[in-house]
């Protein structure tokens, strides 16, 4: 009886330590979980951070490109002549310098 005893008692202390491994194992993975789960939120915010900023540099894009296409029209040129007193020249006249000119 005390042959039965023993090997009774050996297998419930491998039983006990069995399951405290498969706990110890699914506590780690438990974590590993969490961990890759909240680095999965983390990237997610950052992807719709940069999103929202991409749609925004598209949209203050597409009003800078409006601006020059208005800055590079014909009466606004014409505009901003008027503005600083410009005025348009008939005849240009080059200045000639005398000799020769050395040149880089």
């Amino acid at each position: 009886m005390t042959v039965d005893f023993k090997k009774h008692k050996r297998k419930r202390k491998e039983n006990i330590f069995l399951r405290i491994c498969l706990l110890f194992i699914l506590a780690i993975l438990s974590i590993a979980f969490l961990m890759e789960s909240s680095r999965n939120v983390s990237l997610s915010y950052r992807i719709n951070d940069l999103n929202k900023k991409s749609k925004r540099l598209v949209q203050e894009r597409e009003v800078l490109e409006l601006k020059k296409s208005k800055l590079q029209s014909l009466s606004s040129i014409e505009d901003r002549l008027k503005k600083f007193k410009m005025v348009s020249v008939d005849k240009i006249d080059y200045i000639e310098l005398g000799g020769a000119m050395a040149v880089k």
